[in-house]
């Protein structure tokens, strides 16, 4: 069970706000989603024992189409099923519970790769606008290692921009300005024209 599993069932993160969001992109439909989200209002009044004919009281669906979903949730691990000493089966929704771990932790990945794109197009611009040129190859890669590196993007900008005032258009130098803040080397003082740099910054337009 990944981490983020491990908190749905700690109850951190809401079970039923999140198998109502993303039910579908764990397999399941309306009617499945339904007979889970019962399954775990039961389970949470601490009564794990699968009974049919008491949860077909909670469902608008027939008992026989009930047992056949169940089944089926069975079969493809949504539900785990055992015996208790006296013989009754219980049920644990950690096959579900997984499942949407999964689902939430692709798609923390995916935002943030979509951070890492915005941030990249952010830098890309200021850069270009700041000195009046397209990046090349080269400077994306010194970018994405900054990215990489987990700069502050104003400090990247101000990085940039004192390059730019002394006349270095090459992004090495910046790179070489953030490395030395980066290991708190001491640098000499740069002025900064803030009035130029104002007129920079209003200038740089977000693709």
């Amino acid at each position: 069970m990944n981490s983020i599993a491990k908190l749905i069932k700690a109850k951190t993160i809401d079970f039923t706000q999140v198998l109502i969001k993303h039910y579908k992109a764990i397999g399941l439909n309306e009617a499945t989603a339904v007979i889970v989200a019962k399954l775990y209002y039961l389970a949470d009044e601490n009564d794990n024992f699968l009974e049919l004919e008491k949860l077909a009281k909670e469902v608008t669906i027939n008992i026989e189409e009930l047992s056949d979903l169940v089944i089926d949730l069975v079969n493809k691990g949504y539900i785990e099923l055992t015996l208790d000493n006296n013989g009754k089966e219980t049920f644990t929704l950690d096959g579900v519970i997984e499942k949407l771990g999964v689902v939430l932790d692709k798609g923390s990945s995916d935002e943030l790769l979509d951070e890492r794109k915005e941030k990249l197009s952010l830098i890309v611009s200021y850069v270009e606008t700041t000195f009046s040129r397209i990046c090349s190859a080269a400077d994306l890669i010194i970018i994405n290692a900054w990215l990489d590196n987990n700069y502050d993007y104003e400090d990247i900008k101000s990085a940039v921009f004192r390059a730019f005032q002394l006349g270095k258009y090459n992004l090495k130098y910046a790179d070489a300005i953030l490395a030395s803040k980066a290991s708190h080397q001491a640098k000499p003082e740069i002025e900064v024209d803030e009035e130029l740099k104002a007129l920079l910054d209003g200038a740089y337009v977000k693709k």
